[in-house]
């Protein structure tokens, strides 16, 4: 669903998924998004990844509305 709205998420074989926003401000506008959705996902910057954000494999239906938030920044940023 992420790869399909346009973020690059490499193959993984962990517990997580790194989503790759290209920049470290569209990280940022993608975490403030979420964080105000009550959404927090780990921000990388630290790992040398600035531009990336970390999330963290959980239930279906929770990881469905992380996706949706996720399609409407992807959206929202399309309309500018």
């Amino acid at each position: 669903r992420l790869r399909a709205a346009g973020i690059t998420v490499p193959d993984s074989h962990t517990n997580f998924a790194l989503l790759d926003l290209c920049t470290a401000e569209r990280a940022t506008s993608l975490d403030t998004a979420l964080r105000a959705r009550n959404i927090s996902l780990r921000g990388m910057a630290s790992y040398g990844l600035p531009q990336c954000l970390r999330a963290t494999i959980g239930p279906a239906s929770v990881m469905d509305g992380v996706a949706e938030v996720i399609e409407a920044f992807v959206m929202s940023e399309s309309a500018r």
